[in-house]
């Protein structure tokens, strides 16, 4: 097997404008089954654009050029339907504010069963058992089930957006920005939960983040953005230890050191 076949996730050379203006040019990016890979950069760099590159959510006023591969399925020819038959065991995605995703005046609970019976021909007591399993794995009292989504506080938000997206065990979670809204020791609950499903249900991660402590404590691998162009790729260690170039360290120096082990453990 080659390096190649063995990635669950294969960016080429993406390229996406809006009329004419290029928010992203030419990033490139692999990754393998179960593991993290953070991108990183400043507001505006372009990390979110690629994140919706791959799930699809891009508008269509966005062009997008290059290659994008899960287990070596091109998605950029995939119809519309094509895509949404992925969501759910192959790809699923938790918001920067995942709690103002559910429609704020009807049960968590409720919502997730019917996102589940689109896709799967589950039973109600199949749906709640599986959620039960995710909600003692991530520390989410049972009663969220129940609850609405505008009685929850930004962490209770955080985990019932993440037990959501996990209800199929999905080969790759997408987070885009899953921390940014909250303080700092929530954060760090996020992060060790997110750490404690990715281990559970082996599912790749791909990160977005403006908090390198967050991605220092998650990633594998981190790729540097800025303006829409890759300014670092490699391996945790290369970027936080070793950076070349004098973007990555001003990111790296703009926030606290957050060793992986404090972190997560």
């Amino acid at each position: 097997m080659t390096e190649a076949e063995g990635n669950l996730l294969e960016v080429e050379n993406l390229k996406v404008s809006y009329r004419n203006k290029m928010a992203v040019d030419g990033i490139s990016f692999s990754m393998k089954p179960s593991e993290v890979l953070a991108i990183v950069g400043e507001s505006g760099s372009g990390k979110s654009t690629v994140l919706k590159a791959v799930i699809g959510l891009l508008g269509k006023e966005a062009e997008v050029y290059g290659s994008i591969r899960l287990r070596g399925r091109e998605l950029l020819s995939l119809s519309d339907r094509e895509r949404r038959g992925l969501n759910g065991r192959g790809m699923a995605m938790i918001f920067q504010n995942a709690g103002a995703s559910f429609c704020p005046i009807r049960r968590i609970g409720t919502q997730i069963t019917e996102s589940i019976r689109a896709h799967e021909d589950w039973s109600r007591e199949q749906i709640r058992a599986r959620a039960e399993e995710l909600m003692d794995a991530i520390g989410l009292e049972h009663s969220v089930w129940d609850a609405y989504p505008f009685s929850l506080s930004g962490g209770m938000g955080q985990r019932a957006g993440i037990l959501s997206a996990m209800m199929l065990s999905p080969e790759l979670l997408l987070a885009d920005e899953p921390t940014s809204a909250l303080d700092t020791v929530t954060q760090m609950k996020v992060v060790r939960e997110l750490l404690k499903i990715r281990k559970k249900e082996r599912s790749a991660i791909l990160l977005v983040t403006h908090h390198m402590g967050v991605a220092r404590a998650m990633a594998d691998k981190v790729l540097v953005m800025k303006k829409g162009h890759a300014v670092e790729y490699g391996t945790a260690e290369q970027i936080f230890l070793n950076p070349q170039e004098a973007y990555t360290r001003c990111l790296i120096d703009a926030v606290p050191c957050v060793p992986r082990g404090k972190a997560v453990g």
